[in-house]
């Protein structure tokens, strides 16, 4: 009888768990993961631009090539996108199974973490939509 009734001294844990689950966290865990994304959009905004600047400055100093090249080149960075797409999404599925083990276990530092890995995917994800 000591197991049952009133006071339920696990029931916050539990909601915790649950409330995690489907995203939602505390504001400290919120805000940190709005840095997060912040820094990674800042990090890709620099990347992409700095990628730009480096085709740019490629084709206009290689007058030889030939004027349907640059389609072969945008063809690849399809390609790369959706390779990138594709290992976003095998991440992800890693990450989903990791986070119902840890359900499970009920191991709420390993939940955070993988929330937060997934919020990181998910947010990468909509960038490669950009």
């Amino acid at each position: 009888a000591a197991n049952h009734g009133w006071p339920d001294n696990d029931y916050f844990g539990r909601v915790r768990n649950e409330l995690a689950s489907k995203g939602v966290f505390d504001l400290a865990t919120e805000k940190q993961q709005r840095d997060d994304f912040a820094k990674r959009k800042q990090v890709m905004a620099s990347t992409s631009a700095s990628v730009s600047a480096a085709a740019s400055s490629s084709s206009s100093s290689s007058t030889d090539a030939p004027a349907g090249s640059g389609g072969a080149a945008a063809a690849g960075g399809a390609d790369n996108d959706d390779a990138e797409r594709a290992r976003i999404q095998a991440e992800l599925a890693d990450v989903s199974s990791g986070l119902t083990a840890a359900m499970q276990a009920g191991d709420r530092d390993k939940i955070k973490e993988l929330m937060a890995a997934r919020s990181r995917l998910q947010a990468e994800l909509r960038a490669l939509d950009i």
